[in-house]
């Protein structure tokens, strides 16, 4: 199974939280998709599965018009790369 060059990249900058197309492996000419106040979803567990339920259909969606021949058959979810964790980015 092979895995997608890219993914949405969610990183907390200041006050907001901003939403990132990137290349996999890196940080490097990503593409900001879209930012929302911390403060919106902070206490909200709901908004929070919905961002990240829209983040994956704009991830298809990009794709798909990258690469429109590519079948698509699962989105994966997972942490950040150790190097762009908090503290370390």
């Amino acid at each position: 199974m092979s895995t997608s060059p890219y993914r949405v990249a969610i990183r907390s900058e200041g006050p907001n939280l901003n939403f990132y197309w990137a290349r996999t492996d890196t940080m490097e000419g990503a593409e900001l998709i879209g930012h929302l106040q911390v403060s919106v979803v902070r206490d909200s567990p709901h908004i929070w599965e919905a961002l990240q339920v829209l983040m994956q259909m704009v991830s298809v969606q990009k794709l798909q018009a990258m690469f429109p021949d590519a079948k698509i058959t699962g989105i994966s979810v997972t942490g950040a790369p150790e190097h762009e964790r908090a503290g370390s980015a």
